[in-house]
């Protein structure tokens, strides 16, 4: 009998791992909440200039080549279909959507990650000043329609990884100047921060390494900010606010439907990433888990699709049958 695995999520790890067990004569079905396959490469209109074989294509151009090659293929998916339950059998496991019940024999985890939002600063003061702000982006693939209208604006960016520099770098030759708030330490490839120094030197960016946001404040069409750094507080008004302080596991999502032995649970670390072996296994036999959702240290694409053919390999070697 021709064994299935439902695998949660439709972005590289999914797609990928769906492609794989359909070449092994394993039969998946991706289920996708959102209208589209690509994961959140569909919502990212920069280039991305690191997946090998995707020449010149921005993050929407990389997710349409993988929406062509799984019709192509004629990978089973079902799009606007949250699971909202995940119940471990006898035999298997009983996945749930809300008008849709399948049965598996394994399934896989690749839900990925969400960009962190306005709840990272709830407690701090003036928050409603900030809430009430308009011209404030918490996704990175919405930066990149500021770069028009930014002569003569002063620009607030929070965060110390790579979308953060990057933004701030754009920016930098167009605004009036850029205010970037580092709270811990700098994570931004090397090459990067060589950029981010040069313009630091030449006037048009200050960074703010490591601080904290003690305050906002509503200034006319503008968002008052002070910012404590090595003991010093600096106050500065910002056209526009663009917070990119990193990603947040989509597990809480799914935690809540999965439904397990008591001696089974699933396993994350504290930031919700789902913990796995270097096979790509949940502490859950026949769950596994693949992509951004299991990959804290190095989430991107091209690993992305890498853990999903490892979920795939390891899933046929789960679920084979010694004939011989």
């Amino acid at each position: 009998m021709t064994k299935r695995v439902a695998i949660i999520g439709g972005g590289p790890a999914g797609l990928s791992c769906a492609l794989w067990l359909q070449l092994y004569d394993i039969t998946p079905l991706v289920f996708e909440k959102g209208h589209t396959l690509g994961g959140l490469q569909a919502e990212n209109p920069h280039p991305n200039l690191w997946v090998l074989g995707q020449v010149a294509k921005t993050g929407e151009m990389v997710a349409q080549s993988f929406r062509h090659h799984a019709s192509i293929n004629k990978i089973p998916h079902m799009l606007n279909t949250a699971v909202t339950q995940i119940e471990k059998i006898s035999n298997g496991f009983l996945v749930k959507s809300a008008n849709n019940e399948f049965a598996a024999d394994a399934v896989v985890l690749a839900v990925g990650t969400r960009p962190r939002g306005l709840e990272v600063y709830e407690q701090i003061p003036g928050y409603q000043h900030l809430l009430n702000f308009s011209n404030s982006i918490y996704h990175p693939g919405d930066s990149i329609a500021l770069f028009g209208h930014l002569a003569g604006k002063e620009v607030c960016i929070v965060g110390g990884g790579d979308n953060a520099v990057g933004v701030a770098l754009n920016s930098a030759n167009l605004a009036k100047h850029v205010h970037l708030i580092v709270r811990s330490q700098m994570r931004a490839l090397g090459n990067r921060q060589q950029l981010l120094k040069t313009a630091v030197s030449e006037g048009k960016v200050t960074v703010y390494i490591p601080s904290e946001i003690t305050q906002f404040y509503a200034e006319a069409d503008k968002l008052g900010i002070d910012v404590l750094s090595k003991g010093t507080t600096t106050h500065f008004s910002a056209d526009h606010f663009i917070s990119q302080i990193g990603y947040h596991a989509n597990t809480d999502k799914l935690q809540s439907g999965l439904i397990l032995p008591d001696s089974e649970k699933l396993a994350t670390d504290s930031l919700g990433y789902v913990k796995v072996d270097d096979d790509m296994r949940t502490m859950v036999q026949g769950i596994y888990a693949a992509g951004d959702i299991a990959n804290p240290i190095h989430p991107c694409v091209a690993t992305a699709v890498a853990q999903g053919t490892m979920a795939a390999r390891t899933i046929e070697a789960d679920l084979r049958e010694t004939l011989f």
